[in-house]
C-alpha cells in the first residue's frame, strides 16, 4: 500500500495491491546486480566504442530480467526491461556512429527501474503508469510504438491474479453511512458464512443453501446502494457460493474480512481488500463483469501520480543510508569533544576559556544546516537552539549538558527515520516520547524477538520429548504430563510479545492456543482419555502453529517480509485443534 506521506504506515492510503512482495523482495539484489553490471556496461561503451560487444551481454541480461519480472506479473517492471534490452541492441548495432541521446535516455531508464523496484517494496503496492515515461522516451528513440498502458489491460490478460485498487477509502462505504440496517444485514450475511465456513465439500442441505442464498441477498442489497467496488466484490463471491465450496484457508479469511466490514471493524486500506477484488473477478456473474470495468476506470489523478513521481526522482536507500551514517558519525563527534571537554579539559577552577565550546557550536551549526536541507525540520531547530547556548559555555551543568543530548537524540532519530522511510521492511516505530532512542528501542526489539524465539524453542524442545516417550494406546500407562503444564503460561508471554512486535495476527493465534490448553486433556497429567496416536497428532498441530509464529519473528529479525503461509498454517492448525 502507499500513503501520501513517504512512510510504511499509511496515512492516507492512495493505493493497495495483492502483488506477491515477497517475490521480489528475494529477487532485489539479483535485480540490483543485472542493472549496476549494465550500468557499468553502458559506461565503458560511452567512454569507449571498442567495448561494444559488452553491449551484447547486459541484452541478454536484461532480457532474462523482463522474463522473470513477467513471471512475477510486475507489470511495467518487465515492460521497462525489455525496452532495455532493446536499447542496448540497438546501440550495439550502430556502434560506429553512436547516440548520445539513447544512452542517456537508457541510463535514465536503469535508474527508474531500479528506484521502481524499491518503491514497490518500500509502499507495498504497484503503479506501473510511473514508468511509461521511461519505456517510451527508448522507444522513440529505437523506432518503436509507444506504450499506452502497461496497468489495468495487463491485470485482465493475467485473469486478475494480482490487482491495484486506487484510492481504497473512496471505494468503500459503511452500511450504517448507506442508511440501513447493519445489525439485520449482518445477521443475514452470519448465516451463511457459517454454513460456508464450516463447508467440507458443495453438498449442501436445503436449508444450508437458503442460509447462503439469504448472505448473497444481503452483500447484493448493499453492493445496488453502494456501487463500490468493496460492495461489488462482495456480491460478486457470494452469488452461487455453493460452486466455490469448499473453501481453503485464505479464501476463508476474505469471507470473514467482509463480515467484519459489515460493522467498519478495519480500514478500507487492508490488504484483503485487494485480495477480495482479484478473487471477485475471477468469478462469471453480471456483479464481476461489472466490478471489471469499474476497475479499469479505478485511476490514481494526475496530482497523485505527480506524487508518487517525486519519489523515483528523489533519494534512494543507498544514498540515504550513507546520510544516516555520515549524520550519526558527526553527533558521535560532538558527543566526543564535549566529553573531553567536561570530563578532561575543565580545570580546578571550575571553568573553561570562555570559546572552549565554540568548535562544538559550529559542529552543531553545520549539522542543523544540513538536517534543514533534508527538510529535516524538527531537528535542525532543535540543534540552532543550542548553538548560542553551548557557545557561551564555560562550566555547563549536568542539566544543560541532558537538554544538549536530548536534542542531540532528536537528530540522530530523525536522520535514522529518514534512512529506514526508504530501507524496504524496516521497523518504523511510533514514538510516543520523543525523549526515547530510536536506535535503542530497535536494539531492545531484537532482543524481545531473540529471547521470544528462544522461549519458543524450549517449548518446541519440551514438546518433543514429551511425544517420543507416549504410549501407543489408552491402556498403557499415561506419561508424566508435569513438563508441560506451564506451557498455556509460556504462550501467554509469547503472545504479550508478539503483541509488542505488532505482530498481532501471531499474537490472537497464540493467545487463542493458551486459552485452549490451559483445561485441555492433552497437558493434563491425570488424563488417558487420548490414545498416543492421538495425542502426537494434536501435538503436531500445536508443533506447526509454534514453526509458523518462529518464522514470522525470524523474518522479522533478518529484515525480510512475512510469507503469508506461514499465517495460513498457523490458522489452519489451531482451527483443526479447535475442532478435534
Amino acid at each position: 500500500m502507499i500513503s501520501s506521506k513517504q512512510s510504511h504506515t499509511a496515512v492516507n492510503t492512495i493505493s493497495i495491491t495483492n502483488f506477491d512482495l515477497t517475490s521480489l523482495y528475494l529477487l532485489r539484489s539479483e535485480i540490483q546486480t543485472i542493472l549496476q553490471t549494465a550500468e557499468q556496461h553502458l559506461s565503458e561503451f560511452n567512454d569507449d566504442s571498442e567495448q561494444a560487444p559488452l553491449l551484447l551481454d547486459s541484452v541478454a541480461m536484461l532480457k532474462q530480467l523482463a522474463s522473470v519480472l513477467q513471471l512475477i506479473s510486475l507489470h511495467g517492471g518487465s515492460d521497462l526491461a525489455y525496452a532495455l534490452s532493446e536499447g542496448m541492441q540497438s546501440l550495439y548495432d550502430k556502434a560506429d556512429s553512436g547516440d548520445e541521446r539513447l544512452i542517456l535516455s537508457l541510463a535514465q531508464g536503469m535508474i527508474t527501474l531500479s528506484r521502481y523496484i524499491e518503491f514497490v517494496l518500500l509502499q507495498e503496492t504497484v503503479e506501473p503508469s510511473l514508468l511509461l515515461e521511461a519505456i517510451n522516451d527508448i522507444h522513440s528513440l529505437i523506432g518503436k510504438a509507444a506504450v499506452t498502458d502497461v496497468g489495468n489491460e495487463r491485470f485482465a490478460a493475467d485473469n486478475y491474479h494480482y490487482v491495484s485498487v486506487a484510492n481504497p477509502a473512496q471505494n468503500f462505504q459503511s452500511v450504517e453511512d448507506l442508511g440501513l440496517n447493519s445489525d439485520l444485514l449482518t445477521t443475514a450475511y452470519r448465516a451463511g458464512l457459517a454454513v460456508v465456513l464450516a463447508a467440507d465439500s458443495s453438498s449442501l442441505s436445503d436449508s444450508d443453501l437458503k442460509k447462503t442464498e439469504v448472505m448473497y441477498t444481503a452483500c447484493a442489497l448493499i453492493a445496488n446502494q453502494s456501487k463500490t467496488l468493496f460492495w461489488r466484490a462482495a456480491a460478486a463471491v457470494t452469488q452461487d457460493i455453493r460452486k466455490l465450496l469448499p473453501l481453503n484457508e485464505a479464501k476463508k479469511s476474505l469471507y470473514i474480512f467482509i463480515d467484519q466490514q459489515f460493522q467498519s471493524y478495519l480500514p478500507a486500506d487492508d490488504r484483503r481488500f485487494a485480495d477480495l477484488v482479484s478473487f471477485a473477478c475471477k468469478q462469471n456473474n453480471n456483479w464481476a463483469n461489472e466490478l471489471k470495468i469499474q476497475l479499469k476506470e479505478n485511476q490514481l489523478d494526475q496530482g497523485q501520480l505527480t506524487e508518487l513521481k517525486y519519489f523515483l526522482q528523489g533519494p534512494d536507500q543507498k544514498i540515504t543510508s550513507t546520510i544516516n551514517e555520515l549524520i550519526q558519525q558527526e553527533i558521535d563527534a560532538v558527543k566526543n569533544d564535549i566529553n573531553e571537554l567536561v570530563n578532561h579539559s575543565i580545570p580546578s577552577e571550575g571553568a573553561l576559556k570562555s570559546d572552549s565550546f565554540q568548535p562544538i557550536a559550529e559542529k552543531l551549526s553545520s549539522l542543523a544546516s544540513t538536517l534543514q536541507i533534508l527538510n529535516l525540520q524538527q531537528a535542525s531547530q532543535a540543534l540552532r537552539d543550542s548553538v548560542k547556548e553551548v557557545s557561551s559555555w564555560l562550566a555547563p551543568s549536568a542539566a544543560e549538558l541532558d537538554q544538549l543530548l536530548n536534542r542531540l537524540m532528536v537528530a540522530e532519530n530523525a536522520a535514522l527515520t529518514l534512512s529506514k522511510s526508504h530501507t524496504p521492511t524496516a521497523q518504523l516505530q511510533q514514538l510516543n516520547n520523543a525523549n526515547i532512542s530510536i536506535h535503542q528501542l530497535d536494539s531492545a526489539y531484537l532482543d524481545l524477538i531473540k529471547e521470544t524465539r528462544q522461549l519458543i524453542s524450549d517449548l518446541e524442545h519440551r514438546i518433543s520429548d514429551f511425544v517420543d516417550t507416549l504410549p501407543t494406546s489408552k491402556s498403557a500407562d499415561s506419561t508424566d504430563n508435569e513438563a508441560l503444564q506451564d506451557i498455556p503460561e509460556n504462550l501467554k508471554l509469547i503472545a504479550g510479545a508478539l503483541r509488542f512486535l505488532q505482530l498481532t495476527d501471531a499474537a490472537n493465534t497464540i493467545n487463542r492456543l493458551g486459552l485452549t490448553l490451559e483445561n485441555s486433556e492433552l497437558i493434563n497429567s491425570s488424563s488417558r482419555v487420548q490414545s498416543g496416536t492421538e495425542k502426537y497428532s494434536n501435538f503436531a498441530k500445536i508443533a506447526d502453529i509454534l514453526l509458523a509464529t518462529d518464522h514470522q519473528l525470524s523474518s522479522q529479525q533478518l529484515g525480510q517480509p512475512t510469507v503469508k503461509q506461514a499465517v495460513y498454517t498457523a490458522n489452519r492448525s489451531l482451527t483443526e485443534l479447535f475442532n478435534h
